[in-house]
């Protein structure tokens, strides 16, 4: 293979690799391309420098790994957003819940001085007996 031979097809395949990448990166499902759109992107790309390729291949891929990084944050945040609502009605209820201790607290502490104070007088009632 002579190096010019080799050079075509070292274009050639990046720009298979180029075409493949930006069409995966904007349609995942691959039997939704549009052959008709491939065949114009490859005209239009037969042209450029193999260093031009490299480039868009490198600047597809960085795009690529962003979406991929954004959409990964943003399920994180989902799920931080799904935690955090599940643990605001745990400590809602939680509260709830210590209202409710609070309020049996001073129900006994009523009851309890009732009972002193009755205590008390039954044994003043008692040492006026004796």
């Amino acid at each position: 293979m002579k190096d010019k031979e080799k050079l075509g097809y070292l274009h050639d395949c990046l720009l298979e690799l180029y075409l493949n990448l930006k069409f995966e990166s904007i349609c995942p499902n691959a039997s939704s391309i549009d052959s008709s759109r491939v065949d114009a992107e490859l005209e239009k790309l037969k042209t450029v420098y193999s260093y031009t390729l490299i480039e868009y291949i490198r600047a597809t891929m960085e795009m690529i790994l962003n979406n991929k990084q954004t959409s990964a944050a943003d399920a994180v945040h989902v799920c931080d957003t799904e935690v955090c609502s599940e643990y605001e009605k745990i400590i809602q209820k939680l509260e709830g819940e210590v209202r409710g201790h609070i309020s049996v607290q001073q129900q006994m502490k009523l009851y309890i001085e009732s009972y002193q104070s009755r205590i008390e007088e039954l044994e003043e009632e008692a040492s006026l007996l004796y």
